[in-house]
């Protein structure tokens, strides 16, 4: 890994913040796996080459240096995007234990985790005759969005968001209108 971390640097920091024990995995070249479910959360740290992790809809290249956490019980899937093996180590744990681990030291927010559960009694919009709704959830420049529910009135998403590290957060709630 030349002047990169070692794996063994990795793993020790891995576990320092409270994560299980660590294993590595690789993928053959264009490998793929899909419809994961794990019950716990997981860290993937890419160790070499890169993949195309896709935690609940979103999509994400991960490559050498960068790390991902997958919420538990979120479908996941990856594929390897290089004509070689790619490699990462990965491991359990519970990523929201301590909140105040998912905090630096500017006091931003490193992951930000959404969960869309719901809709119920979605109103009908004019000239329709069934609502088909869908979640937007912003935060900061970031937009993620659910599938649509076409002709749903009371759809269920279970979705997870994950945003990126760096974000400010300001929670409003809205009032029902």
């Amino acid at each position: 890994m030349g002047k990169d971390k070692s794996k063994e640097e990795i793993s020790r920091k891995l576990r320092k913040e409270g994560w299980g024990p660590v294993a590595e995995f690789t993928a053959q070249a264009e490998e793929s796996w899909a419809d994961l479910h794990r019950p716990m959360d997981m860290v993937i740290f890419m160790t070499a080459g890169s993949i195309e992790l896709t935690i609940g809809e979103e999509k994400r290249h991960l490559k050498q240096g960068r790390r991902a956490i997958v919420p538990c019980n979120v479908p996941h899937s990856y594929r390897n995007l290089e004509k070689e093996t790619s490699a990462w180590l990965f491991a359990y744990g519970d990523a929201n234990r301590n909140v105040e681990r998912t905090i630096d030291r500017s006091g931003l927010l490193k992951h930000l985790f959404v969960t869309v559960a719901e809709a119920t009694d979605v109103p009908c919009p004019h000239n329709r005759a069934a609502p088909s709704p869908f979640v937007n959830v912003t935060v900061g420049d970031q937009v993620k969005r659910t599938s649509t529910h076409q002709h749903q009135s009371n759809p269920k998403w279970d979705t997870t968001f994950v945003f990126a590290a760096g974000v400010a957060v300001r929670v409003v709630q809205r009032e029902p209108q």
